[in-house]
């Protein structure tokens, strides 16, 4: 007769961080193992102390399904029960979702192909499945997405949202689009790798031509999309599709694009780093700071913060670890951050030094 293993007692451990945005899941708190009063184990005991063992070594699984899916959004919660079946000792037959209140379908997913190939004590067979509750806290917001978390390969890529963050007044987006894409206005527009040029939406075919409405952005330049207008941007001939970063910003008039392509380079960090501005608020009266900003391994940033202003970092090589409001981060290539206004944040670079887009939006 098939007999199933209960797990209470490690299941209510398996749960997502609530209090803090740092999207790490609670760590399951492992007991000595159970023993009959005379000292020897139980088949029963042995097999409660493997389940907690999986348990243990399997955090990040948890951790990473977690985050795939806050990567899209962070608006769920609820239990996800999954039936493991075994058919040779320790080796999984077939993994089944009994249930998932979450109503993430891409969570409950994610489990299964993380944990289909794990391997189990050999003290499991075909009579002993086990079910385990996985319990996921809605969180107040994140800080920190990972481009390939929210998705990989060609796209547009919404890195960084009201959905994904909790906060409505961040939106940053990556271009990597062959031919043509539309781009919303009221948009700080950077490529990050090509050229590219702007055309307005109005033109029946997006054109190149020199006598034309297009507006040449080289790489690490900076273009302010207006109100009122969409554009396209198109790479330029027989040339890779550029990259582009483009982020939110607040409400602009004008009839055409803004293009800020004069660089001016700032020591900062006593002298352990650069920023080359792109785009300046005050001395441009521009609507938002850019900036290129290349660390050495020896820069650091005291805790601070920006009572005004909403921060976003995209790193394009290096890294380091970022602390916000006393949770710390690893960064590396292809991260995404967005720090609020008047939260207090602090970095220390790592020993390739960093490089990274740098922007300071005004709170809306």
């Amino acid at each position: 007769m098939t007999r199933l293993i209960p797990v209470a007692l490690v299941g209510a451990l398996l749960s997502g961080c609530a209090s803090q945005k740092k999207n790490t899941p609670d760590a399951p708190q492992v007991s000595e193992r159970n023993v009959a009063e005379d000292g020897e184990p139980t088949l029963h005991d042995i097999r409660i102390a493997a389940i907690e063992k999986v348990v243990n070594e399997t955090s990040q699984y948890r951790h990473d399904c977690w985050e795939q899916t806050a990567a899209k959004t962070i608006n769920f919660s609820g239990t996800i029960v999954l039936r493991f079946v075994f058919g040779q000792p320790g080796e999984i037959a077939a993994i089944e979702v009994l249930s998932n209140s979450t109503k993430q379908d891409s969570l409950s997913d994610c489990l299964v192909a993380k944990y289909e190939t794990h391997e189990w004590p050999p003290v499991f067979d075909g009579a002993t499945p086990v079910e385990l509750p996985f319990a996921f806290k809605k969180v107040e917001g994140q800080y920190v997405v990972h481009r390939d978390v929210v998705s990989s390969g060609q796209g547009t890529i919404r890195l960084l949202s009201g959905k994904n963050t909790g906060n409505p007044d961040v939106e940053l987006t990556l271009v990597r689009e062959q031919g043509a894409n539309l781009l919303q206005t009221d948009s700080l527009v950077i490529p990050i790798r090509g050229n590219a040029f702007l055309v307005p939406a109005k033109c029946n075919a997006p054109h190149r031509g020199a006598k034309g409405p297009c507006k040449g952005l080289r790489k690490f330049a900076a273009a302010v999309l207006p109100n009122g207008e969409a554009f396209y941007t198109t790479p330029e001939p027989s040339a890779t599709a550029p990259v582009i970063l483009v982020a939110r910003i607040s409400s602009q008039s004008g009839n055409a694009p803004a293009i800020f392509d004069q660089k001016r380079t700032v020591d900062i960090g006593a002298g352990t780093a650069k920023r080359n501005i792109l785009i300046d608020i005050e001395r441009q009266k521009a609507p938002a700071f850019a900036a290129i900003l290349s660390g050495s391994s020896l820069f650091r940033v005291a805790e601070h913060t920006h009572d005004k202003e909403i921060e976003m970092l995209y790193v394009l090589d290096g890294g380091g670890k970022l602390t916000v409001a006393g949770e710390s981060y690893i960064l590396r290539a292809g991260h995404a951050v967005q720090i609020p206004a008047g939260v207090k944040h602090a970095f220390v670079s790592g020993d390739n030094g960093i490089s990274a887009i740098q922007i300071y939006v005004p709170v809306s």
